[in-house]
């Protein structure tokens, strides 16, 4: 790692050797940052508008595990049971549907853990 050195030049400002050129970590910025390897954006991306954006957690990509649960759009204002069929095995099974909640599982109460789910695929398989 190349350490910065710090100069005073003539005129008693303090300049700093060995400054890095790089480009802004911001996605579809080219700006080209110089400095001493800490900065990650340019002057744009580092105002305070973009701060909730690059690091809230509502903003970052998540992975949604849809291979485990269903999304059911609903415009209850009460509780309300439903009945659904277990994707692995076929059999139904209650949920109760709540006010803004929309992610459910897809599967019974004896397949949500994915190792039980295989286990009964590869049962199911050699019979």
């Amino acid at each position: 790692m190349i350490t910065p050195k710090s100069v005073i030049d003539e005129d008693g400002v303090r300049n700093q050797k060995n400054q890095i050129t790089k480009t802004c970590a911001y996605h579809n910025c080219n700006e080209t940052i110089v400095g001493m390897g800490k900065k990650k954006y340019c002057e744009e991306h580092q105002k305070k508008k973009y701060y909730g954006e690059l690091y809230h957690k509502k903003y970052l990509k998540q992975e949604q595990d849809n291979d485990t649960n269903q999304i059911i759009n609903h415009d209850f204002v009460y509780a309300v049971e439903e009945i659904c069929h277990c994707a692995c095995c076929g059999v139904d099974f209650v949920i109760k549907l709540l006010p803004r909640v929309y992610k459910y599982p897809k599967y019974c109460n004896e397949h949500v853990n994915e190792h039980k789910r295989n286990m009964y695929l590869k049962q199911r398989n050699k019979v």
